[in-house]
């Protein structure tokens, strides 16, 4: 997947009619599960209207709290064609816009996962003989993503990354024959570039290309439009459902795949707020929910940790790129309905009597045929494994399977996905017993309060014969390219 991002001037906008479809994660999120049936179908380019965008962090320095901002996203292909047509279409944007500045685009290539590993590795070598005379910032960025103190704006920090090694030093052959073919297709455009090996995005999982569009005469903050690719992002829509899980309440959830190609997916959690909401009186906090990007900043943290599961920040917008949606809420013996169509509501919210025993969320929701295509359905094989993959994941908890399209592939039309062992369920899944040093595998866990951050690992040593096997995983999304979580593990079992 590649992405651009445009940042223009602040204007007002009604968030009641523009509901922001551009963010990257949530689009994505939506997409993972309408893949094409065919193989040969086109890939999908999404050019979402511009809308204003609210930085919750502290903007850096020459930054704007609220901005507005053009999105676009090509989803689907996996080649440096894609992405010239991407880096194309932006400076076309530019053009568009009668930007009148002295604009130069910056290419440079991550490099595929081999080429980011040792590259990491050599900068850490590097960057430690300096490590006291770096900037605090870069200091800390040393230990979680080394990368990201090439793109440092400290003075004195530019002085020591001027002769740090070039990622171009590190190319594996894949990641070399990429960026060559991706600079041959701009020569083709007749897009001019400059490439700048030191040019990094700000993220862990972009790889291969990254561009960034600058102006001369804007000082520090130069840069006017920037993008990349990251791909791994497009199999999160099932984290909504298992937060209820993660928060300790829920351990069941259901994943149904219909014959008119809708998807359902339950949990036994508390169920979305349904109480009038304080900041909108004639709305329901279950309508803002689904109609509101970034809900949760509408919540007290108490009110919005109840908010999670089916109903975080991601479901917002897949309500608005879906066609047909329908929620149903089980809370304190009621039942409460509501349908949407395109992120708008289609009737008021209803409540009916049901059994108190009952609780927890439910969507039912369809993609857009008019985004997605009308041949474009839900994969049962890929979201099969996918369910698999976060019962793994997800240590005790159990997703109940059912399936009423039939396929080729071996796709039980019914099943309980359970690993009362999780991660070390998967290792053995994924390796032969037979070749292990020892029996038992090394696993724990992590989970601390005061850095709000939980780790789980799981491993194992085997004898030479046995081919290596290692998958990472960040906010339970598969991270195949590594990252500082990667990396960090490697080095603290050496250094062990």
């Amino acid at each position: 997947m590649v992405a651009a991002k445009l940042n223009i001037p602040h204007y007002v906008l009604d968030y009641e009619r523009e509901l922001n479809k551009q963010q990257t994660r949530n689009m994505a999120n939506q997409f993972g599960l309408a893949i094409a049936e065919k193989p040969d179908s086109q890939d999908i380019c999404f050019v979402p209207k511009a809308g204003p965008i609210f930085r919750y962090d502290r903007p850096q320095a020459g930054r704007q709290r609220q901005f507005h901002q053009i999105n676009f996203e090509y989803i689907g292909g996996d080649g440096p064609l894609v992405d010239a047509e991407t880096i194309n279409l932006a400076l076309d944007i530019l053009k568009g816009l009668e930007v009148n500045l002295d604009i130069t685009l910056e290419v440079n290539s991550l490099g595929c996962s081999e080429t980011r590993t040792i590259y990491e590795t050599k900068l850490v070598e590097y960057f430690n003989d300096y490590k006291f005379e770096l900037s605090e910032d870069s200091q800390k960025r040393l230990m979680k993503n080394p990368m990201r103190i090439l793109d440092s704006k400290d003075e004195s920090d530019k002085k020591i990354i001027k002769n740090s090694p070039l990622i171009t030093q590190y190319y594996s052959n894949e990641a070399a024959k990429y960026f060559d073919h991706l600079t041959k297709y701009l020569d083709l455009l007749n897009v001019p570039y400059i490439i700048n090996p030191r040019l990094v995005r700000g993220l862990d999982y972009y790889c291969h290309t990254a561009f960034e569009f600058t102006a001369s005469n804007l000082g520090a903050q130069s840069t006017i439009l920037a993008g990349g690719r990251y791909d791994n992002l497009i199999t999160e829509v099932l984290d909504n459902a298992m937060d209820e899980a993660v928060a300790g309440f829920a351990n069941i959830i259901t994943i149904q795949m219909h014959a008119n190609h809708t998807i359902t997916i339950s949990d036994n959690g508390r169920g979305i707020p349904v109480d009038h909401h304080p900041k909108f009186p004639n709305k329901s906090a279950l309508e803002v929910i689904l109609t509101q990007l970034h809900s949760g900043g509408k919540f007290s943290n108490t009110a919005y940790q109840v908010a999670g599961g089916l109903h975080g920040v991601g479901v917002s917008v897949v309500n608005a790129l879906s066609d047909h949606l329908e929620v149903k809420v089980y809370k304190e013996g009621k039942l409460y309905k509501q349908s949407y169509s395109k992120g708008y509501k289609l009737n008021d919210l209803t409540s009916e009597e049901v059994a108190k025993k009952l609780k927890g969320t439910s969507i039912n929701f369809h993609p857009d045929p008019e985004i997605f295509g009308e041949k474009n359905h839900f994969i049962p094989q890929k979201i099969y494994e996918l369910a698999k993959s976060k019962a793994y994941l997800y240590r005790g908890v159990t997703i109940e399977w059912e399936c009423e399209i039939i396929t080729k592939d071996d796709v039980p039309s019914k099943s309980l996905i359970h690993f009362p062992n999780g991660l070390t369920d998967y290792l053995l899944s994924k390796i032969n017993p037979s070749t292990l040093v020892s029996e038992e595998i090394f696993w724990g866990n992590i989970n601390s309060e005061q850095e709000q951050v939980k780790i789980e690992w799981a491993i194992t040593w085997h004898t030479h014969e046995e081919r290596n096997f290692m998958q990472s995983y960040c906010n339970t999304i598969p991270t195949p390219l590594g990252g500082t979580h990667e990396q960090g593990l490697r080095l603290a079992l050496l250094r062990g």
